[in-house]
């Protein structure tokens, strides 16, 4: 390969050989290649600008149009807007930076079809693994066990971020009813919430208040990436106004109520009454362990108990966790794989 030095020695003995032969023509001719030079750079910007112009024009001619068809069609001007799916589209570089203006929630998505959303359960942090379940498809959702997993602020938002870019919902079990525990996860962009614990009506109130903005709750509002940070661009709403994204985000958000324990059944009749939950769980070694059966979460007695309360919460139109939602842990995967692995290779 020629390097730079070689033509700089060859250009400077140029000029020195034109200097030589005649002073003034030589300098003539060096006048005219820097003007030549400098009027190409102006060309350049000229034609850079007008690419840039044109760009734009068409992104507002592109937005123009899907406002004017949502307006035709008596639709919310949010529903014309691109929102990311399973796998991002990167064919268009004017388009490739959108960002929704609300996170909508694959499992209710896919109950509206009659079917179960499909998750993959972390107890650990791992944007590797949401990568590669939003890369291979099919998988709705992510759930996040921060009751007995390790999880961070910081660790919650990386996984978040990288669920949006595959279009997955995170849905997490957060350690305690409080609301500013639960703002840690939902200011972070995750849209579903199990709630632990929960024995008694005013507990399973306190869930949907922290989970729920007003009127259906009592929300705080926050300013960090679950809101798009407060941004009236981003969440499609001028000025400092909120009310219709909140009302919005309740319909998008998913509050489950854990039932773990003998008086969380007994006391089932006035929970069920709270409104604003979707959906019920079990937690079958600690109601064994309420039970006086420890470590037995397969006891008939357990069983029996599970049964009959979700029956009644059937009864009252009401559902279950695993009515809506299936979810695989990655350490079962891992295991399993594992496993399958050393007995083929014994």
């Amino acid at each position: 390969m020629i390097s730079g030095t070689y033509f700089e020695r060859k250009y400077n003995l140029q000029r020195k050989r034109e200097d030589r032969e005649d002073p003034e023509l030589a300098g003539s001719f060096r006048k005219g290649r820097e003007e030549g030079r400098n009027e190409g750079k102006e060309e350049g910007r000229r034609a850079g600008r007008a690419q840039a112009v044109a760009v734009i024009g068409a992104l507002i001619e592109g937005w123009e149009e899907r406002r004017a068809e949502a307006i035709a069609d008596g639709k919310p001007f949010d529903d014309a807007i691109p929102r990311m799916t399973a796998k991002p589209n990167h064919t268009s570089n004017a388009r490739r930076s959108h960002v929704p203006s609300l996170r909508t929630n694959n499992i209710f998505a896919k109950n509206r079809e009659g079917k179960r959303g499909l998750g993959l359960g972390l107890v650990y942090p791992s944007a590797e693994a949401v990568e590669l379940v939003g890369m291979l498809g099919g998988f709705d959702y992510v759930n996040l066990d921060g009751e007995h997993g390790l999880f961070s602020p910081e660790s919650i938002d990386a996984m978040v971020r990288v669920a949006d870019g595959y279009g997955l919902t995170v849905t997490a079990r957060v350690p305690n009813l409080a609301s500013s525990t639960i703002n840690q996860f939902m200011d972070r962009g995750v849209i579903g919430i199990l709630g632990p614990h929960v024995d008694t009506a005013e507990q399973a109130k306190q869930l949907v208040d922290a989970c729920r903005f007003v009127p259906e709750g009592e929300r705080s509002w926050g300013g960090g990436r679950g809101t798009f940070y407060n941004d009236s661009g981003l969440i499609d709403q001028p000025g400092l106004r909120r009310t219709e994204y909140m009302e919005l985000a309740n319909k998008e958000t998913l509050v489950m109520a854990q039932l773990e324990t003998a008086t969380a059944f007994s006391n089932l009749d006035a929970i069920l009454a709270v409104e604003g939950i979707d959906a019920f769980a079990w937690g079958s070694n600690d109601l064994a362990q309420s039970m006086g059966l420890p470590g037995q979460p397969d006891h008939p007695d357990v069983k029996a108990a599970e049964a009959s309360v979700a029956e009644r919460i059937h009864a009252a139109g009401r559902k279950m966790s695993y009515d809506i939602s299936s979810a695989v842990g990655l350490p079962e995967i891992i295991l399993s794989g594992a496993r399958a692995y050393l007995a083929a290779n014994a």
